[in-house]
């Protein structure tokens, strides 16, 4: 091989070497772009359940478990059964006029029934909530839309079973007679 040939070779590994390299490097900022975006965006979830000091109440929850606020977060419900009584406004509150901002880790909590009857009535029945929110002020929406069910809870909430309706029969008569004896 003549030093000619053996220039034109080491020209076209260095111009291989130097493409690998820049793909390298546009893949290394693709990669770093994306870890950024996940680790400064907000992620607002919607989910049902019972708080710990829920007294039987199943809530709608609303939270940003991302790690930037979310702006104008709105939520629509779609065949989520809600009693008149403990119905939050749709007109006004986080499912009237939406959330403004919500910070990371921020989240409402909104009453939606009581846990029986709520089981109950979405028994074999499929809802969902659709949330829609922006990553900034004024920049980009975001939107995803999550199952509402009731048929997980059966079994883990307070349920009102005949035993329970006689309980409370019993309890309450106990306390009439209380009341008649303390009287006289």
């Amino acid at each position: 091989m003549s030093f000619p040939d053996m220039s034109l070779i080491l020209g076209w590994v260095s111009a291989l070497s130097a493409v690998a390299a820049a793909v390298g490097a546009i893949a290394s900022a693709v990669i770093a772009r994306k870890v950024y975006l996940s680790q400064t965006s907000p992620d607002v979830i919607v989910y049902v359940g019972v708080p710990v000091d829920g007294k039987g109440v199943m809530h709608l929850f609303v939270e940003n478990i991302g790690n930037a606020p979310a702006w104008d977060t709105r939520i629509a419900l779609g065949g989520v059964p809600m009693k008149d009584g403990s119905r939050p406004s749709l007109d006004g509150g986080a499912l009237g006029n939406g959330i403004p901002f919500l910070p990371p880790g921020g989240k409402r909590v909104i009453p939606l029934d009581v846990s029986h009857e709520f089981v109950r009535e979405m028994e074999g029945k499929s809802a969902s909530a659709e949330v829609t929110f922006f990553r900034r002020k004024g920049g980009k929406s975001v939107s995803a839309s999550f199952p509402i069910e009731g048929d997980s809870f059966k079994g883990s909430v307070i349920e009102r079973t005949g035993r329970t309706v006689a309980i409370e029969s019993v309890a309450s008569e106990v306390g009439k007679l209380r009341q008649a004896v303390s009287s006289k």
